[in-house]
């Protein structure tokens, strides 16, 4: 299925309910039985991915090899997770994979700059090795947690330096939920970055607004305990499913669409309200889908 603005691929990212981790290529004819295109997929071998793509249903993005540890403060860990990576790109590409997906996490023992260079420097091999198999690694721009938020390339000042640093291999992976959430502009970012957009998560932000004029953004409550701390939402937002959010999907759609990006959307499923449960992930991968497909 496609979407009816743009005309992208619509497709998800596998998560971590046990129905989809039990087996990738069982996942993959269910997601063929109901139209997605492609799979977003982490911890897979070239044989799986083989597998999947006989189901009829194309690679999106492989995450990277335990890439939290690419900015580790023990360089036997840091080195080793480099070239557990660099070899893992050149095997992949072989079975058709053309990108790679990350997020770089910084190390809270480090101040900002020091992981930022850091990263630049890990990350200059990974993505020159990408380039010569002619694939990408794109970066998401997820700012990380409560207290250090030690995400690395999630601001559009840190982005433009990325960018800039390392010339080949690298694009951006779009996920608006992450900028909403931080108080970045997601259509101002997209306008200034859409050339460099290797793929596309839909996924939203709901934005709670009481709660941000009672306790601001940056803590919570003093005197008495909001709900616990939850993975996929702080006080002031939840992730959601796309058009339950705030985010301008047909505008993000029609920016994609008139800079001729070509690839296509992957639904991420982070919405509290549609997890832990087959039924109701199930439900909300198709709900998403729905939602994406028939904007015009």
């Amino acid at each position: 299925m496609r979407t009816r603005l743009g005309q992208f691929p619509i497709g998800f990212r596998r998560g971590w309910g046990s129905w989809q981790q039990q087996s990738v290529s069982g996942l993959a004819v269910w997601a063929a039985e109901v139209g997605f295109e492609f799979l977003d997929l982490m911890n897979v071998n070239a044989e799986e991915i083989l597998g999947v793509q006989r189901c009829g249903v194309r690679i999106g993005t492989i995450d990277l090899l335990q890439y939290g540890r690419l900015l580790s403060s023990e360089e036997e860990v840091q080195q080793t997770t480099v070239a557990a990576n660099l070899d893992m790109i050149s095997k992949q590409a072989s079975a058709g994979v053309r990108k790679f997906f990350a997020c770089l996490m910084g190390d809270s023992s480090r101040s900002r700059i020091d992981n930022f260079r850091m990263a630049t420097s890990v990350m200059l091999p990974i993505c020159q090795a990408a380039s010569r198999v002619n694939a990408t690694v794109a970066i998401e721009g997820f700012p990380g947690t409560a207290p250090n938020y030690m995400g690395i390339g999630c601001t559009p000042e840190t982005v433009r330096v990325l960018l800039r640093e390392i010339p080949e291999g690298l694009s951006l992976n779009y996920d608006p939920s992450h900028l909403i959430r931080q108080g970045i502009d997601p259509i101002q970012f997209l306008r200034e970055f859409v050339s460099q957009v290797g793929h596309v998560h839909v996924k939203d932000t709901e934005l709670n607004l009481q709660n941000i004029y009672e306790f601001g953004l940056y803590q919570d409550s003093t005197f008495q305990p909001l709900s616990p701390a939850r993975r996929y939402a702080g006080h002031t937002w939840n992730y959601r499913l796309p058009g339950r959010g705030v985010a301008d999907w047909k505008q993000i759609l029609t920016v994609l669409a008139d800079h001729g990006y070509s690839g296509g959307v992957s639904i991420e499923l982070e919405d509290e309200d549609f997890l832990g449960t087959e039924q109701l992930e199930k439900e909300g991968l198709i709900a998403s889908r729905d939602f994406i497909a028939n904007l015009h």
